[in-house]
């Protein structure tokens, strides 16, 4: 199994690459190794591909001395190399390496290196070019690419929507905000950024995880930090899969109490309940109003379909008659509806209610309602953008930014597991810990699957998953499925990646950083 890897911002790397350094760690030992690996994946990039011509823009500071160590590796290796070079200033480091790759390739015809603003036709440039690599500013860029800078950055985005060839930037493109997720309209567009270090956090965040294209660590081989922002990959104890015994039965692998639906919404129950069966459950119960049992009932035969009481919405006089002493995990909110006797019966049952607790959707507008609803069991939330908010007294989200620190906020407000879905979906512990979730697409944008996702925490918890472990790996899982079904293009429904699981589920974890 891999190692915990961390989503940073630039400032926790800088930090941290700087208590490295007064440990006696040599950066320029650091760029000599990132150089090496990123000239690996290069060499990837360009399989197939006879003597190929690689464009190197480098910048002044250490961004652009990884990119110089790159070059220098190209062309020892005997490929055409151009680099087109911005550091009118450059840092001692960058200095260092970029005299060492003049040194080397000295009177070897394969290599050019010009200014960047000496060059009046960036395009003539990029014409013979396989691919190219941005090494200009790493975390250091923030807003929009001005000058030369942009001249180049608007010259390559050309050519690669019209060439189609590669390309790659090192650590963060420039013109993205490594740190907010902000993209200007002028940033680079790569097909795959070589993350340094840690990753960065901006670039899981819509628009920058647009420009980044494929994401793909370069490890640093160093001690790593305690920090509370983690990103959920495998190998770590929270992302698993539930394992089955040998001599496993229906009765080992957890029963599910669903409670959900009403009328009108009797399918965001039953999306709930069958992917409670697809992650694992031995046993799932659909509780519903009595009224809407016989719409439900036989429909998906594996689920048992039990009505409360015979009214078609939900109401408080029907929480005795609701036993759920005999289940294991239980999800309350999927299509229940808002009327105040619902969300007095949700209430009725969070109190009453002591085990492990998946509340989604409309259980979460009633939970909000009720802020101070004592429990005792294990909750998980999952809203999207605006139940958080509401669950946060917010008029609404503004921006990734606020998500990240709203989901925190509810979090420990309730003493909660928080999903916040969204592009990323973020998982948030009570004590802070967070974990960015690296699978989904946009074909998720449709109706139910919300609830599909609801239902599979739900399953995961009752096979006997920490909440930790059923929050992060049921999003991880839900991600998973949908990414299967985009292959064949969007248009796929709630109910497909539910029966997608057992097949992504049966396959384990792919390492989305690579």
């Amino acid at each position: 199994m891999g190692t915990r890897v961390y989503v940073v911002t630039p400032a926790d790397m800088r930090c941290w690459e700087q208590e490295q350094f007064a440990k006696g760690f040599s950066a320029e030992v650091m760029m000599e190794s990132v150089g090496a690996q990123l000239w690996g994946r290069l060499q990837d990039l360009a399989r197939g591909v006879a003597l190929p011509h690689c464009v190197i823009l480098a910048g002044g500071g250490n961004n652009g001395g990884d990119a110089l160590v790159l070059a220098r590796y190209a062309v020892t290796a005997g490929w055409r190399v151009t680099v087109i070079d911005f550091g009118k200033r450059r840092s001692e480091l960058c200095a260092l390496v970029s005299n060492r790759l003049e040194q080397s390739v000295d009177g070897t015809m394969m290599w050019a290196r010009y200014s960047a603003q000496d060059v009046d036709d960036a395009l003539t440039v990029l014409a013979t070019a396989d691919i190219v690599v941005e090494g200009i500013s790493g975390i250091g860029y923030r807003g929009a690419p001005d000058g030369e800078v942009r001249r180049w950055v608007t010259a390559v985005n050309e050519w690669h929507l019209r060439k189609g060839a590669m390309v790659a930037a090192i650590d963060v493109p420039v013109g993205v905000d490594a740190e907010s997720g902000a993209a200007d309209g002028a940033a680079l567009r790569a097909d795959v950024t070589w993350m340094v270090g840690w990753p960065k956090r901006g670039l899981y965040w819509y628009p920058a995880c647009a420009y980044a294209g494929e994401k793909v660590r370069i490890p640093l081989g160093l001690p790593p930090a305690d920090w509370q922002t983690q990103l959920a990959v495998p190998g770590i104890p929270e992302l698993v899969t539930p394992q089955r015994q040998g001599n496993a039965h229906k009765g080992t692998q957890g029963h599910v109490a669903i409670l959900a639906g009403s009328e009108g919404m009797e399918g965001a129950a039953l999306l709930a309940a069958q992917a409670a069966l697809y992650s694992g459950a031995g046993k799932v119960t659909l509780w519903v109003p009595g009224a809407v049992r016989g719409r439900l009932a036989a429909l998906v035969p594996e689920v048992m379909v039990r009505g409360v009481g015979e009214a078609d919405t939900w109401g408080a006089a029907m929480c005795p008659d609701t036993d759920f002493g005999d289940y294991d995990a239980l999800v309350i909110g999927c299509g229940i509806g808002r009327s105040p006797q619902t969300q007095a019966w949700v209430g009725s049952v969070l109190s009453q209610w002591h085990g492990p607790t998946v509340i989604d959707a409309d259980g979460l507008f009633a939970l909000a309602q009720q802020p101070d609803i004592t429990h005792t069991s294990s909750w998980i939330l999952t809203p999207h953008a605006g139940e958080l908010a509401r669950l946060a007294g917010s008029a609404d989200i503004g921006g990734e930014t606020e998500r990240w620190e709203r989901s925190g906020q509810v979090a420990a407000a309730y003493e909660a597991v928080v999903v916040a879905k969204g592009a990323p979906t973020v998982t948030v512990l009570p004590s802070g810990a967070r974990y960015v979730n690296t699978t989904g697409n946009p074909g998720l944008a449709t109706a139910g699957t919300g609830d599909t996702l609801a239902g599979i925490i739900g399953g995961l918890l009752a096979q006997g998953l920490t909440v930790t472990q059923a929050a992060v790996s049921g999003a991880y899982w839900h991600g998973a499925a949908a990414d299967v079904l985009a292959s064949g293009g969007y248009g796929f429904t709630a109910g497909m990646v539910a029966r997608a699981l057992p097949g992504v589920m049966g396959k384990g974890a792919t390492d989305a950083t690579n």
